[in-house]
């Protein structure tokens, strides 16, 4: 077999990796059904769909209006985030690790939202026990001031 082909588990055929789609959650990064297989599957089974994408639909609008009341209650946050999302994109701010633990992996937190530019560096962990608790458990650098 060569490097250029790709097995598909469902017709038993090798095919050309432009024939799958892109999997990232499979080893090689592409599905083991080519398109073509992929596609009569979810034609026979179009019932199959995952928990969550059922349970959106279910709830669609009721979540666009609770999208739609938070916007209204909170239109400074919304602005905060796009500003801060669209600095970010053109490299205005350059998102740096978790100023807590280093975790490359961090987000903007806002804690003044009318400087939209000034933001916190937080991993999920720490931000979620900075908006659980206000305050981190065991602050490790201690370059946030934290409050009691």
């Amino acid at each position: 077999m060569e490097k250029s082909l790709k097995h598909c588990t469902w017709c038993k055929v090798d095919k050309e990796y432009t024939e799958f789609r892109h999997d990232k959650s499979r080893k090689g990064g592409f599905s083991n059904r080519c398109k073509t297989c992929d596609n009569l599957n979810r034609l026979k089974y179009p019932e199959r769909k995952g928990r969550s994408t059922k349970r959106y639909l279910q709830m669609k609008e009721k979540i666009k209006a609770l999208n739609n009341e938070y916007k209204k209650k909170y239109p400074e946050r919304i602005k905060a985030h796009g500003i801060y999302r669209k600095a970010l994109k053109q490299g205005l701010i350059v998102k740096k690790p978790c100023q807590e633990c280093g975790n490359p992996k961090s987000m903007g937190h806002h804690e003044d939202y009318s400087k939209p530019l000034e933001v916190w560096w937080l991993c999920a962990r720490h931000h979620r026990l900075w908006h659980t608790h206000r305050t981190f458990i065991r602050p490790i650098r201690g370059k946030i001031p934290h409050t009691s």
